[in-house]
């Protein structure tokens, strides 16, 4: 199966989006629940650059 670089990096980012919400989901402590928010933002930053990116390639 041949993927595209923004498949692949769309269902890696997913991978990790899931493990995080799983995460976020069974945590008491808002410290801990503030700390995974903001990575789950760190990557849609992740995301929008790399498709940012991979458009401007494929211009």
């Amino acid at each position: 199966m041949n993927l595209g670089m923004e498949n692949f990096a769309s269902i890696l980012s997913g991978r990790y989006r899931r493990m995080l919400t799983v995460w976020l989901d069974i945590q008491s402590e808002l410290s801990v629940k503030r700390v995974i928010n903001h990575w789950l933002g760190v990557l849609d930053d992740i995301e929008m650059h790399t498709k940012t990116l991979l458009g401007i390639l494929t211009e």
